[in-house]
């Protein structure tokens, strides 16, 4: 399989590890099992300004035959200062062996800024020999579902959403920025001029379906019907969501000059190419990572 372009960076692989699917990339190194071979990038799971200790428990659920998995993670993560020490600094040294997509969120426009103009500071500041090379860019997720407050209200709206991303360009500095958009709003062509107007170099499509169900066999203590996951509902991710994501792809390619990156249900060669062929450059595995550690490598194998 050929290397690709994006964003004037060649990769690798135009497969890429699906923000939180693959932790910070480090766990899987240190264990054994990470793709080295066919994965092209690595985008981490969401960075947030303070800590983050996530969703009750159950947070994972699937759905039907191995259609899609339901998850409500709660967006568990260290927090910033901790991420640098203990992550970027991992990135820095060239441990992974992938450039680096940083996925960032906040409940604010300054949180955002706040993450996306520290971590850019941080690589930029780094050894002359990796200074900034471990870092490909930042990834704003304004769309996910499963937290009470956060970025989905940015990501609904289009006004706030250029407004959000023109912040971050800023703050990004020489660094792209590319923005996570939500299958849940039907105006997907005017948030993407939007993100296109705020300087945003790339797109992402799509994050997670919000749903959710209950189990009739498992009642509660207090005589009430337990649903499949603590927070009750959550984000739909697997096989179930790729028309919806390649639908939104091909919308957007019409609307928006800005190179895409697909998200959803890819679970081998032949998803790949659906996605090239709707209109995205590369792609995010996701939920397949979880059943197979190694897929990337097989799908890179097979293309």
């Amino acid at each position: 399989m050929s290397a690709v372009e994006f964003l004037g960076r060649r990769y690798a692989s135009p497969l890429w590890a699906a923000s939180g699917t693959f932790g910070w990339g480090v766990e899987a190194l240190d264990g054994g099992f990470f793709p080295r071979k066919g994965l092209g990038a690595l985008v981490t799971k969401g960075v947030s300004p303070l800590p983050m200790h996530g969703a009750p428990q159950p947070r994972v659920a699937e759905v039907g035959a191995g259609i899609g998995l339901l998850n409500a993670i709660g967006l568990q993560n260290p927090g910033l200062d901790l991420f640098l020490a203990k992550y970027a600094a991992r990135y820095e040294k060239g441990d992974l062996g992938v450039p680096v997509w940083v996925n960032a969120f906040a409940d604010s426009l300054e949180g955002y800024v706040e993450v996306v103009s520290k971590i850019a500071s941080y690589a930029s500041a780094g050894s002359v020999a990796a200074r900034g090379q471990w870092l490909a860019g930042f990834e704003l997720n304004v769309s996910c579902p499963n937290v009470k407050k956060g970025g989905l209200e940015f990501g609904s709206d289009p006004k706030g959403l250029e407004t959000l991303v023109a912040a971050c360009a800023k703050a990004a500095g020489r660094q792209p920025v590319m923005v996570k958009l939500s299958p849940l709003f039907p105006q997907v062509a005017d948030l993407a001029r939007a993100c296109e107007a705020g300087g945003a170099k790339a797109l992402s499509v799509a994050n997670t379906l919000l749903g959710g169900f209950p189990e009739p066999e498992k009642i509660k203590p207090d005589g009430t019907t337990a649903w499949s996951i603590g927070r009750r509902f959550g984000g739909m991710s697997g096989p179930a969501l790729r028309p919806i994501a390649l639908r939104m792809i091909d919308q957007i390619a019409k609307a928006s000059p800005l190179p895409l990156c697909g998200i959803g249900g890819i679970q081998c060669a032949h998803d790949v190419r659906e996605y090239l062929a709707a209109g995205a450059t590369v792609v995010q595995v996701g939920t397949a990572n979880f059943a197979n550690p190694w897929i990337c490598d097989e799908i890179a194998r097979d293309l």
